[in-house]
């Protein structure tokens, strides 16, 4: 096999995973990210060290489904895995990238386990290395703010949740993420009900719910869009 296909074929495999996971359908997800880590395993070699950059990916991406299924243990230990390799020298290749989205997986998994200081270590770890400021990933820094809203959310104080969650939004609109739009408008509302105010929630709900439509009409296949309509953060929604 050449090198471009060592590599590009793993990645594929793990790229159809991810395009599952942004459509909410996780166990299909999971299904496409753990043959990506099979084959990483029969080609893994001296000479083929970058892949692990893959597993990394792949692991991470593991971890956000696992965290949607409420399987709280597996994502923890896919976290963990990820997060000890990334001292290693052959865990280097685009080390900036898929560490930043691991430590946005601890910092979500720690919310949901009310370990707020821990969460909230996470997210400073994210700013010692300038991940969120330095280097531009616009999708990392939105899910920071969001993740620190939630944050503040268990904390009771709605008017820190608001201004992160807003400010997320804001993000989201102008990098034209709507995945992360409907999430964040989804956040809002619930944030809202939840100190009660439903008026306010249902503004927010209802915008969810026009993002949401779009994506959906977006999608040709049948499939495809009936798997995303029924996932369950749309049908929170």
């Amino acid at each position: 096999m050449k090198t471009g296909e060592l590599y590009d074929t793993p990645k594929l495999i793990n790229t159809i995973g991810w395009v599952y996971h942004q459509l909410g359908q996780v166990d299909q997800a999971i299904r496409f990210n753990e043959e990506c880590l099979e084959s990483v395993r029969k080609l893994l070699g001296p000479e083929a060290t970058n892949l692990n950059e893959i597993v990394a990916q792949t692991r991470t991406t593991l971890a956000e489904n696992y965290l949607a299924k409420g399987d709280l243990d597996t994502a923890r230990t896919h976290l963990e895995f990820v997060f000890e390799n990334s001292r290693r020298e052959d865990y280097a290749f685009v080390r900036p990238r898929w560490k930043a989205r691991c430590l946005l997986g601890l910092a979500e998994l720690a919310v949901a386990e009310s370990r707020l200081d821990d969460a909230e270590s996470y997210l400073a770890g994210l700013r010692d290395e300038g991940w969120t400021d330095r280097i531009p990933y616009k999708k990392y820094q939105l899910r920071a703010r969001r993740i620190q809203g939630d944050i503040w959310v268990a904390r009771a104080d709605l008017g820190r949740a608001v201004a992160d969650y807003e400010w997320a939004l804001a993000k989201a609109r102008e990098i034209g993420n709507p995945t992360e739009i409907w999430k964040t408008e989804a956040a809002l509302g619930e944030a809202h009900l939840r100190f009660g105010q439903p008026e306010s929630a249902r503004e927010y709900y209802l915008a969810a719910k026009s993002t949401i439509g779009r994506i959906a009409d977006g999608l040709s296949d049948p499939q495809l869009k009936k798997g995303f309509l029924d996932s369950e953060g749309v049908r929170r929604v």
